[in-house]
């Protein structure tokens, strides 16, 4: 195993034998990869968890990838590489990120370790990462073994399916952890006297909390227009169930009043649509591409900027749309190439411009914002 090699998989026995892998464990494989990144963003924003602002993490533009494939009861080579698309602009490559290696190591170090007893307090990645090696073990013959080696550490992590039984039966729901929550919802109760609110989130979580002077009038205003749809955006430090039906916070950044377009909950609002829900046609969007979609508006649109009203497309996509004078724009998204069509045309003297964005793209996110800016708040008629 080369030092440069991110991750070696040496399959043994039953399945493995032969000068290749069966389809059977391609599944595995890739969840393999997928865990390893996601871990990886929970150790990031658990270390950040304090803060307002999360520093930039380049975690989005890099995967774990199968490379090679080699004789020998079956050796899988993983490396972990930058997206295409995502490298730098002087085609220089960027370093892997230390959160991804640490949660490759944590993964090794779950396999190998008998420390984790039943009752004792562990991390969310850990519970993760157990939950994810049990099913794996179990879809194991007793006479297959999956050898985990990294160049840094002499011997391998077995697992077998004998591992399903050594590893320790954690529930994740009753796990809570401190983490930076960012909620949206409706404030239905409040007491004056100990300064505590109740908050239903549009995914239907109880929310309680306490709140500081400086957030007094917008708490109440908010109340008061509970009956109204007013809505809210929560940000501070706290606990979520794992189950997600309930959340409290420990402490409070900042509590605003949410403008009627704001677009993670236009989006929530098309959670209830189902497949035929214009005449028999129209595609339900994905929930999950919903949400990120929404995650990536609020990290890169800035809330001070023209909101768009939002609509459904009969492909399972959304269509945004801005107008102002004689400036229309629109933004058809497909979210699951996660790609969007953007139009922006002047009623008055025809002119155009279209473009194809990649949201997964930084400078494409900063291209629309400014694009909206000069023809929705700008002076162009």
């Amino acid at each position: 195993m080369s030092e440069s090699e991110f991750l070696q998989l040496r399959l043994r026995g039953g399945r493995f034998t032969d000068k290749g892998v069966e389809c059977s464990f391609a599944q595995d494989l890739l969840a393999i990869g997928k865990l390893i990144t996601r871990v990886a963003k929970d150790q990031h924003l658990e270390r950040y968890a304090n803060k307002k602002v999360l520093p930039n993490s380049k975690l989005d533009d890099f995967e774990v990838k199968l490379v090679g494939m080699e004789e020998g009861s079956t050796i899988l080579q993983l490396e972990c590489c930058q997206k295409n698309g995502r490298q730098h602009l002087l085609g220089i490559s960027e370093t892997i990120p230390l959160e991804i290696e640490i949660a490759r190591d944590l993964m090794y170090d779950t396999i190998s370790s008998n420390k984790i007893k039943e009752g004792t307090e562990i991390s969310k990645e850990v519970v993760k990462m157990i939950n994810f090696l049990k099913n794996i073990s179990k879809n194991l013959d007793n006479n297959e073994f999956i050898e985990f080696n990294i160049a840094t550490i002499e011997s391998p992590a077995i697992l077998s399916r004998y591992s399903h039984d050594k590893l320790p039966n954690i529930k994740e729901s009753i796990i809570q952890e401190n983490e930076y929550i960012n909620l949206r919802g409706s404030i239905y109760e409040v007491n004056q006297e100990s300064m505590t609110f109740e908050l239903r989130s549009v995914k239907n979580q109880q929310v309680i909390g306490s709140f500081a002077e400086q957030n007094y009038e917008t708490v109440l205003k908010a109340f008061s227009e509970y009956r109204r749809g007013s809505r809210v955006l929560i940000e501070g430090v706290g606990k979520k169930s794992r189950r997600g039906l309930k959340a409290k916070f420990e402490s409070i950044d900042q509590i605003t009043l949410l403008a009627d377009l704001d677009v993670p909950l236009q989006l929530s609002n098309l959670h209830n649509l189902e497949n035929g829900w214009y005449d028999g046609d129209g595609k339900a969007p994905d929930h999950d591409a919903l949400e990120w979609f929404g995650e990536k508006f609020d990290i890169h649109y800035p809330r001070d900027v023209s909101l768009p009203y939002i609509y459904p497309t009969l492909e399972g996509g959304v269509q945004l749309e801005w107008s102002h004078q004689n400036n229309e724009i629109i933004f058809e998204v497909d979210l699951i190439t996660r790609t969007g069509k953007w139009l922006w045309f002047n009623k008055k003297s025809d002119d155009q411009i279209q473009k194809k964005l990649y949201l997964n793209n930084e400078e494409d996110w900063i291209w629309m914002v400014t694009e909206v800016k000069n023809k929705i708040e700008g002076k162009y008629e």
